[in-house]
């Protein structure tokens, strides 16, 4: 299955270098930013390889990476668990591997980049697991000058790219996430069906930015029909709780994914109901006659041996509708 996951933050570029002297890509001096390291996405792309998915992993520039690896010098066996992770990690890379990346840095680069990626690399799944800036500026010119006492900056409103996926790629499985700050649940989970709506998402993880500052990581999970999936959580302290949060979530989304692929089962076709044929008892000293319709006699029981009451019992026994006269 293929994978495409956002990560990493957006920024929006405020002023720059002269252009008579900088052409090179790059050329900005200060950026609108958001605190989003990156390391959760990079998280989810690593459980996405390891349960055997092909992943595009599409970050932020600087941004935490699945196949980059931190050595904690404090401890004495920090090279041994990072040898460890390397062995686990090394395997997933290219060409060996179902790994690739991109980059983005500004929220420019971010729009074009994952148009792009998607018309070219048809994934299954989009997980837009990054944190993508609501509001932007036009870039001035050169450098802002440090010496005024203030400066004031107009911010529009952007795009939402999110909303844009699926005029790209109708079949595509799109994984939204929804960040609220001291949110209540039920305030929460209604953002999350705002953003299904107005998305066209299949499926919104939502989690609030209280609880992560707290050292909870609380995820919500509701899918296309509304329904509410479960709730996981780890902490700083205990890392997992037991449950490795990113392979959790994985499992659930492509569990979500292959139901909505499902076929669903074909309904029977509905067989006419027949009416039932009307026939007429006639009863006398003798027995009975079976008339039928017209007239007809098409049965005679004898009353001796009592067979006329069978014959009556089976006709009302199988449906005939029988008129006693």
């Amino acid at each position: 299955m293929k994978i495409l996951i956002t990560s990493g933050g957006t920024n929006i570029k405020i002023d720059g270098h002269d252009v008579l002297y900088f052409h090179a890509r790059g050329s900005d001096v200060r950026h609108i930013g958001n605190m989003s390291t990156g390391r959760f996405g990079s998280e989810i792309a690593l459980a996405a390889l390891e349960a055997g998915h092909d992943v595009l992993y599409f970050h932020a520039k600087g941004s935490a990476h699945p196949m980059h690896l931190v050595i904690d010098c404090t401890h004495s066996d920090g090279l041994v668990q990072a040898a460890e992770e390397f062995s686990k990690r090394n395997k997933h890379w290219k060409p060996k591997g179902g790994f690739d990346e991109d980059e983005f840095s500004d929220f420019q680069s971010y729009a074009s980049g994952l148009r792009e990626l998607i018309l070219e690399w048809h994934p299954d799944i989009v997980i837009l697991a990054a944190a993508v800036s609501d509001y932007g500026t036009d870039q001035r010119e050169g450098k802002i000058s440090s010496d005024k006492d203030e400066l004031t900056i107009n911010l529009k409103k952007l795009p939402k790219i999110i909303s844009q996926v699926k005029q790209w790629d109708p079949k595509v499985f799109l994984v939204g996430f929804k960040l609220l700050v001291g949110a209540s649940p039920l305030e929460l989970r209604e953002a999350m069906r705002h953003q299904l709506e107005t998305a066209s998402s299949d499926m919104c993880v939502g989690n609030d930015l209280a609880e992560l500052k707290a050292g909870q990581h609380y995820l919500t999970i509701i899918n296309k029909s509304k329904l509410y999936v479960r709730a996981i959580c780890r902490s700083s302290s205990r890392p997992f709780y037991g449950v490795n949060i990113a392979n959790t979530l994985v499992t659930t989304i492509v569990e979500e994914f292959l139901a909505s692929k499902a076929a669903p089962h074909p309904t029977p076709p509905v067989q006419p109901v027949q009416p039932a044929p009307r026939v007429t008892v006639r009863v006398d000293e003798d027995g009975c006659k079976i008339l039928d319709a017209n007239g007809k006699q098409l049965y005679r029981a004898d009353r001796k041996n009592d067979s006329y009451k069978t014959v009556f019992g089976v006709m009302k026994a199988i449906g005939i509708k029988v008129e006693v006269v």
